[in-house]
């Protein structure tokens, strides 16, 4: 008896050690072009081959041939007992997005088995009862996967691609751990770390260190990307901390974020604007901010700014720059809708950008462009850079509208003769098509913008249609607005504008960081 206590003992003491080990996670960090590998147990990671996937309170572990624990009503194998009539994949993999050479890993996927008497079972994709056909990551491609339980079988879709980007996640905290990075496929979305340090609350991640707004864990990673912790300490009151950039038109114009109470807020690095230089933060009562001082209470700070560009400029607003959503325009046959709109310009036709925006063969189809100016003013002289396709015709304010908020502006006769049109070829569509060389029309001189948002406006305002086509109504070619003034002009950023994601082939950076918007802003609407 004393021998057969001393054996469970034994085994007691083994199942104990086993259940009390745990699994370092490992960061690969790259510093000036050295790579170290750090161990933190602050944040709690699955490594899957050469590819770290992070995991958060919500997630739910479904890989049975881990040991680990199914979802309520999922079970770990078919029925085989009964007949199954067919297979659906009710859940995806927790992987969809896959580099080359990496193999298919079914954990987080769920399938629907019905059986021939119509009851319905949930089995972990992962159970080894299945099997897999289609799947061949060896290049970029989307993939039709199968899932199989003898002659039966579901699709679901995989994707391989050849590239990854690094998510960067920074604790953000005094003697915190080293900085933990994660790889994302590229189209593939970030999932969440979920950090834990004793005696702080985690508030969320924050896309920069200014925690100016959250990282976004929604969008699909073509970038590399970088995330800040936020925390507050337990006990003790939190305040809210808003920085005001004092102006329209950023993106992030005014943000908020709660701070510990008796701690000095953090001074958040300089911002930039177009055409200025930053002075300083200042208080509600328009005093210069001290940051070393203790937050007794919510606090609202805004900055000051020194214009630094003088003189007469010419500012131009692209139309393929503009939102197109929901705009739809006749075409040769049918319509044409939203980006769709956008034209690649022929050669030698003077066409800032490439692009023109063509379609606005209907009465009442627009464009607008939305203006924000640093100051009201009345000096404005506006062009329109326009061209013509199709057919000539003579534009005049009765029939082609253009509008400063929303008062229609008096201008010159636009006549547009000569207009090359391939006959023999037009029912080839768009490809056969030419345009006349885009000129600047001016349309206003001494013209008042508003401080803040202006709206400058195209409108077709007439329904001639062109015979043998499905063209309703006479319109030009609209290549750009441009505003010439001693203002500071820049696109209404608040309204995610300028729209480049309307075209993939012109190369911008980030357009929402401040940095490169500005720089955007030199290259693309100064006109030189």
């Amino acid at each position: 008896m004393k021998k057969l206590l001393t054996f469970l003992t034994a085994i007691l003491f083994v199942v104990a050690l086993v259940s009390c080990t745990t699994k370092e996670s490992t960061t690969t960090t790259k510093k000036d072009d050295e790579t170290t590998t750090t161990k933190s147990a602050d944040i709690t990671t699955t490594i899957d081959d050469d590819v770290t996937t992070s995991t958060s309170d919500d997630d739910v572990t479904t890989s049975t041939q881990n040991g680990g624990d199914l979802p309520d009503g999922v079970k770990a194998h078919v029925d085989t007992t009964k007949t199954v009539s067919s297979l659906d994949v009710k859940q995806n993999p927790t992987r969809i997005y896959y580099l080359v050479g990496e193999e298919f890993d079914p954990s987080g996927g769920i399938v629907e088995v019905k059986y021939s008497d119509k009851t319905i079972d949930l089995i972990d994709m992962a159970s080894p009862d299945f099997e897999f056909s289609g799947i061949n990551f060896n290049a970029y491609k989307t993939i039709g996967a199968s899932v199989k339980y003898g002659k039966k079988s579901a699709k679901f879709t995989l994707h391989c691609r050849t590239q990854s980007y690094n998510i960067t996640y920074y604790l953000n905290y005094v003697d915190a751990p080293e900085e933990r990075v994660e790889k994302v496929v590229d189209g593939d979305t970030p999932r969440p770390l979920t950090p834990e340090r004793e005696g702080y609350t985690f508030i969320g991640w924050y896309g920069n260190d200014d925690f100016m707004y959250l990282f976004d864990f929604m969008t699909p990673v073509n970038k590399n990307g970088f995330a800040y912790a936020l925390w507050t300490k337990d006990g003790i009151d939190h305040y809210d901390v808003t920085f005001n950039k004092g102006y329209y038109g950023d993106m992030y114009r005014s943000y908020t974020y709660i701070s510990d109470a008796g701690t000095s807020i953090r001074k958040p690095n300089d911002p930039t604007r177009f055409g200025y230089t930053f002075d300083k933060w200042v208080d509600e009562n328009n005093l210069p901010y001290d940051f070393s001082t203790p937050l007794q209470g919510d606090k609202s700070l805004t900055a000051t700014w020194t214009k630094s560009m003088t003189g007469k400029h010419k500012f131009l607003f692209e139309a393929e720059d503009t939102s197109l959503a929901k705009k739809v325009g006749p075409a040769f046959s049918g319509t044409c809708s939203e980006e769709g709109m956008i034209v690649t310009a022929p050669v030698d036709r003077n066409c800032s950008g490439g692009y023109f925006l063509s379609y606005l063969y209907r009465e009442g189809n627009s464009l607008e462009f939305f203006v924000v100016c640093d100051e009201e003013i009345s000096d404005v002289t506006l062009y329109a850079r326009l061209s013509a396709e199709l057919r000539d015709y003579t534009y005049d304010p009765s029939n082609f509208e253009i509008l400063l908020n929303d008062v229609p502006l008096t201008y010159s006769p636009i006549a547009f003769t000569n207009v090359p049109f391939d006959t023999e070829n037009f029912s080839e569509g768009a490809d056969s098509l030419d345009c006349l060389p885009f000129q600047d029309y001016l349309i206003g001189t001494n013209l008042t913008l508003r401080k803040g948002l202006n709206l400058v406006q195209v409108v077709t305002k007439n329904s001639v249609p062109m015979e043998g086509t499905t063209l309703e109504a006479a319109a030009p070619i609209v290549d750009a607005m441009i505003l010439e003034t001693e203002g500071i002009l820049q696109q209404d950023h608040s309204q995610g504008l300028p729209k480049i994601s309307n075209y993939a082939e012109r190369p911008v950076a980030d357009y929402w960081d401040e940095s490169s918007y500005n720089s955007w802003v030199q290259n693309y609407i100064i006109c030189k």
